[in-house]
């Protein structure tokens, strides 16, 4: 975990203070102060591995709830109208009833393995 490329680098950094890293080696590393490092290990003390991970930042909630977010994905899921081979995001919006770039950017974070741009209307066979 601590020489992890995956992990986000703040959550490594407290997971090196969580292991017991002496204070002067982790600020002359890391820069950070002795201040910030009781603070950390005292939430780690007191929430354990939860107490390293951020907090809920502030900020816009979000417009589009998971029930929509599932209705998204099972749509894609359905044939499109006819003449069409592909779901283009605009015409998935109007079937849902959001917006088309709440479809894009859905599709560009939660469907695997699949761009915006695999949703993208195709003309079918012949037309």
């Amino acid at each position: 975990m601590m020489r992890s490329t995956h992990l986000a680098a703040g959550w490594v950094r407290r997971a090196r203070l969580a292991l017991g890293h002496s204070v002067r080696p982790i600020q002359a590393q890391m820069g950070m102060s002795p201040r910030r490092q009781r603070h950390w290990r005292q939430r780690f003390e007191k929430c354990g591995l939860d107490g390293l991970l951020d907090a809920p930042r502030p900020g816009r909630p979000k417009k589009v709830g998971v029930e929509k977010e599932s209705a998204i994905l099972a749509a894609t899921e359905q044939s499109p109208p006819a003449r069409v081979t592909h779901w283009s995001t605009r015409r998935l919006a109007r079937r849902v009833g959001v917006s088309d770039s709440t479809v894009r950017r859905l599709a560009q974070s939660r469907i695997a393995g699949a761009s915006s741009a695999a949703l993208h209307a195709q003309p079918g066979p012949g037309l």
